[in-house]
Parts: C-alpha cells; sequence; structure tokens
C-alpha cells in the first residue's frame, strides 16, 4: 500500500440528505497480525492515538483534560446517553502491564475543583472517594430525591440487596463494619463488624443499641416502642433471659415476665416453680442475705436466708399502720429448724396445739402472761389443778358466826384448798 503524508484536507458537505464521510479507510482483511492497526498517531515516535483493526482504542493518555476541554459524553457500544458499555457489555480498566487502582472521576466544577471519585481499592471493592491519604473527605450514599418545588411527592426506597442462594442455599448476609480506634501508631485500624443482617432476617449486632433522643426501638408489630424516657412492651411480649450462653436456642429464655393484665406483673415459666430474690448485701453466690418469696412443693414461701459462706439470716418484720391478716383454712405456726407446726388456728378459730401435751403458753419467772379472760370452764387433763391468785376476797355475809357442820365423819375433810388472799392463806375444806 502507497504512503503519502496529509497535512491539510478540505472537503464541503451541502447536502442535508447525503451522509458525508471525511475520512474512509476499507481494508480488505484475508490475513494480519491481531495487533494490526487502521490507525496510529504519533509523536516522536511515541504512539498516541491508536485503532486495532478489531476497533479497540488502545495507547490512549485521555480524553480531554483538566482545563474543562473534554467530551460531555464517551459512548461505547450502545450510544445511549449516560452510559458507558464495552465489547460484550464490558468496560476494561487496566494494563496487562502494570498494576494500578482504577478511579472514576465526576466532576461538578473545574475551578475550584468539586465532584467524587469512585475507586477500586481491590478486586470486588468499591470504595467511594479517592485513594487513601492523609486527609481523607467524607462520602455520602444517596438515592435520586424528589426536586424542591414539587409539592407532597413521596421520596423513593434505597435498597441494599445481599448475595440470593438458590433452593435451599442460604443468600448472603449484608455485613456493616467500622474500625475501632488501635493503640497509638500509624498503622490503618482494622474494620470490625458491627452489624450483621444474615438471609434468615436476624440481625446481630456485635455491640450495644444506643439512641440519641433517649430510649431504642426494636420494632415487630409494636413489639418494642421508644418514647421519651420509657420503654413500652407489646401486651403479648415477653421479657426473657436466657439460661445459657446462646440466646438464639433458649427463646424466650428461663426466667420470664410477662403483662397478666391490667397493673399485674407475672413471674411464670409454665409448670417451673418460681423465686423472686430480694437482697440485703450480695458478695457471691454463697455469700449473701436476702428475703424471698418463692414456691417450694406447692407451697408458698415467704422468708429470709443468708449464703452457705456468708452472711446473717435476718429477721422477718410484717408491719402495717392497718391490720395484719393471715386468711385461711386454717393458719400454722413453725419453729425455726422445724417441719411440723407447734401451733394451729383453726378454720373455726381455735387456737390448738397439734401434738397432745406438749407445748405451754408462758413460763414461770419473767415470760408469764398477765392476764387471761375466760367466758367459760378452764379444763386440764392434769391430776392436780392449783389456782393462785393475790386478789383481795370480800368476806360473805354471817360469815364469822357460821360453824363447820355436817362434816361426814372426824379427820374428814382431809384435803384443802389454799387461796391466797392478798398475802393471807385462807383454807376452803373439801369432803370425801
Amino acid at each position: 500500500m502507497a504512503t503519502a503524508n496529509i497535512y491539510d484536507l478540505a472537503d464541503t458537505w451541502n447536502d442535508g440528505l447525503t451522509t458525508f464521510t471525511a475520512i474512509k479507510m476499507d481494508v480488505t482483511d484475508t490475513a494480519s497480525a491481531s495487533g494490526s492497526l487502521l490507525m496510529d498517531l504519533k509523536i516522536g515516535g511515541s504512539s498516541k492515538f491508536s485503532v486495532r483493526k478489531d476497533g479497540t482504542l488502545s495507547s490512549i493518555t485521555s480524553i480531554g483534560d483538566d482545563s474543562g476541554d473534554g467530551p460531555v459524553y464517551i459512548y461505547i457500544g450502545a450510544p445511549v446517553q449516560g452510559s458507558i458499555v464495552g465489547v460484550s457489555n464490558t468496560l476494561f480498566f487496566g494494563s496487562g502491564a502494570t498494576s494500578f487502582t482504577p478511579q472514576f472521576k465526576f466532576r461538578q466544577s473545574y475551578s475550584p475543583y468539586t465532584g467524587s471519585t469512585l475507586t477500586i481499592p481491590a478486586a470486588g471493592s468499591w470504595q467511594l472517594g479517592a485513594i487513601d491519604a492523609g486527609a481523607p473527605e467524607a462520602q455520602t450514599l444517596s438515592v435520586q430525591s424528589v426536586s424542591t418545588g414539587t409539592l407532597n411527592t413521596a421520596g423513593q426506597d434505597f435498597t441494599i440487596q445481599g448475595s440470593a442462594g438458590t433452593g435451599s442455599g442460604a443468600g448472603g448476609s449484608i455485613i456493616f463494619q467500622v474500625a475501632p480506634a488501635g493503640g497509638s501508631g500509624t498503622g490503618q485500624n482494622t474494620p470490625a463488624t458491627a452489624l450483621t443482617i444474615a438471609s434468615n432476617k436476624q440481625a446481630t449486632f456485635e455491640q450495644y443499641i444506643v439512641s440519641a433522643a433517649g430510649g431504642i426501638s426494636l420494632e415487630a408489630n409494636g413489639l418494642w416502642q421508644r418514647s421519651v424516657g420509657h420503654l413500652t412492651l407489646l401486651n403479648t411480649a415477653i421479657l426473657g433471659w436466657s439460661g445459657g450462653t446462646n440466646v438464639n436456642s433458649d427463646q424466650p429464655g428461663d426466667t420470664r415476665l410477662y403483662r397478666d393484665d391490667v397493673g399485674t406483673l407475672a413471674l411464670r415459666n409454665g409448670a417451673a416453680a418460681q423465686t423472686f430474690n430480694i437482697y440485703n448485701t450480695y458478695t457471691n453466690a454463697t455469700n449473701y442475705e436476702r428475703g424471698f418469696i418463692k414456691w417450694d412443693t406447692n407451697v408458698l414461701r415467704i422468708g429470709a436466708d443468708a449464703g452457705a459462706s456468708g452472711g446473717t439470716n435476718r429477721i422477718v418484720n410484717l408491719s402495717s399502720e392497718s391490720e395484719i391478716q393471715l386468711r385461711g383454712t386454717g393458719v400454722r405456726f413453725y419453729s425455726l429448724g422445724t417441719t411440723s407446726a407447734t401451733w394451729i388456728m383453726t378454720s373455726s378459730g381455735h387456737l390448738i396445739a397439734p401434738s397432745d401435751n406438749t407445748y405451754d403458753i408462758g413460763a414461770s419467772g419473767t415470760t408469764r402472761p398477765k392476764t387471761v379472760y375466760v367466758a367459760d370452764n378452764v379444763v386440764t387433763g392434769a391430776t392436780d389443778f392449783i389456782h393462785e391468785t393475790s386478789a383481795a376476797l370480800t368476806d360473805g355475809a354471817g360469815a364469822n358466826t357460821a360453824t363447820l357442820t355436817n362434816a361426814p365423819s372426824a379427820g374428814n375433810p382431809t384435803k384443802w384448798i389454799a387461796i391466797n388472799d392478798n398475802g393471807t392463806t385462807r383454807y376452803i375444806p373439801t369432803w370425801e
């Protein structure tokens, strides 16, 4: 093929119905190397712009420059405004001989420079912003919004979708990571997972959930709702604690609080007996002082106890400015360390001893009852009955002139009942 130098060409296009071509080269390619060029423009022997026979552009330094003089659109493949596609709908960046970090820069203005950059720092990764720097810029990813001046128009959803599996294969999780601060140094801190949303719709937070508004909101049809200074649960919600280290396998926990009704809080778990402890002191699981209310072998117990290695069993005091009422088919009183009642108040109101001839009322010395008022009889099963009083006795009429008559026989009576008449001992005869 003959070579000719082209310095200056001119043509006139003057027919609106004619499609003109300024420069055309039609090559019949019966045999050529794959790198054969339809065009190769050079400066000083260095290729600046070339077109291979397969239509590939190569040796391109840039299209446009930093002066702002550049193409408005670049079409590679389907000429649709704003689209960039390539061979088989693929746009390739890079060099077969050099490894580099591709960057897509989107400029809003030239002077001063404003815009955004999209970087590919590693395979399968996209980074908002340019390559890492000493003073990075904050980045924002948002969705197209309704323009100002449009009346009462709703915005659109922003969907982040994890990788989908097939059949029984689980989908990929959506993972949010942050880089916690480390020790003093110049090395880049390592990202750590803060939130994982799994394909089973379970969200796992690695730390606490904190709201700047003073509450939290984890909603599932209103299961948890946040209001100012309050934490409100749905009326069917359960507040539970796990008995193990994995709450996923112990739902809703082995210790649970329920709302039974208006103003009614319930501690229950099926047929399992429950205990509520109120501590006076607590050092560890064997050193404490506490009160309790619990179910024990179908008996409701209210009391106090202490730990095996420390603590003191304290007094239980039932106190009220009004009455204290004990109500049941019977009331039983137990002594410490016993399993059998020492006194029983029956449903008829009788105070009885559960064992015959075993327990006393009062004792000699300083623990005697003061006065016992009886409207009827005092009955004893003992062979001896002694009644002692220090009250003054009133002398009956004619008692000073009376004589003891109708004695059965001489020496009878043989028994006399002694009475303490305000310090003076007097005797009443008894006949056989």
